[in-house]
């Protein structure tokens, strides 16, 4: 399963994203991942949740990016739910650009049984449509 929350900067998508983080971390009994370009957070969560930056691994592309989140998966089978924080971010990918990402993402979700939550600095509207079913805030 893989889910969406979007709207503009300032808007309180990471706060909604550390929220959920904290929570899921309760119920589930696998691992929980916090991918974000800073560290600021990590006073904010639970130390149940694991808090990467890619940037530390020299991830600088959208394909490495996609290797790191493979990579993560394939070294922790219990990994049940990653939270990704500025997506455009991390990729660099536009709006228009997400469509694939997010389809790869998906395959990796349904293959190992991995839940996504994505936080996109966009509005809704800006979405793909086929994206919008994804879509939680």
């Amino acid at each position: 399963m893989l889910q969406i929350i979007t709207g503009k900067a300032g808007e309180g998508k990471t706060k909604k994203m550390v929220a959920l983080a904290n929570e899921e971390a309760k119920k589930i009994t696998g691992d929980v991942v916090y991918i974000d370009s800073s560290k600021q957070k990590r006073y904010d969560l639970s130390y149940h949740v694991r808090l990467i930056k890619p940037f530390q691994f020299n991830v600088d592309t959208v394909q490495e990016f996609y290797g790191f989140i493979a990579g993560i998966i394939s070294a922790n089978h219990d990994t049940q739910l990653i939270f990704i924080d500025e997506l455009f971010k991390l990729t660099g990918l536009s709006v228009e650009e997400i469509e694939g990402f997010i389809s790869n993402l998906k395959g990796l979700s349904n293959k190992y049984n991995v839940r996504f939550v994505i936080a996109a600095s966009c509005l809704e509207s800006d979405l793909p449509e086929e994206l919008r079913e994804c879509l939680i805030a």
